[in-house]
C-alpha cells in the first residue's frame, strides 16, 4: 500500500478532477506491474499498472 501511495504522488497538479491514485500488480508476492495516474483524461493507475506487466501470462494469477 505504501508503494501505491509514493506513485499516486507522481500526478501531483496533473490529475484533477480525478483522485490521485497509485496501482501495483503483485504475483507470488513480488511487484511485476505498477503505475499511477499520470494527468486528467489519460489512462488510469490500474491501466498503466497492467501495460507496465512484462509477461502477461501473469496477470490473471496476480492482484492488483
Amino acid at each position: 500500500m505504501l508503494r501505491c501511495i509514493q506513485l499516486a504522488e507522481n500526478g501531483l497538479g496533473n490529475t484533477y478532477p480525478n483522485p490521485l491514485v497509485g496501482s501495483v500488480i503483485v504475483y507470488d508476492g513480488k511487484i511485476i506491474g505498477e503505475g499511477w495516474h499520470k494527468k486528467a483524461g489519460e489512462p488510469h493507475a490500474e491501466v498503466n499498472a497492467i501495460n507496465a506487466v512484462k509477461d502477461t501470462s501473469l496477470l490473471k494469477k496476480s492482484t492488483i
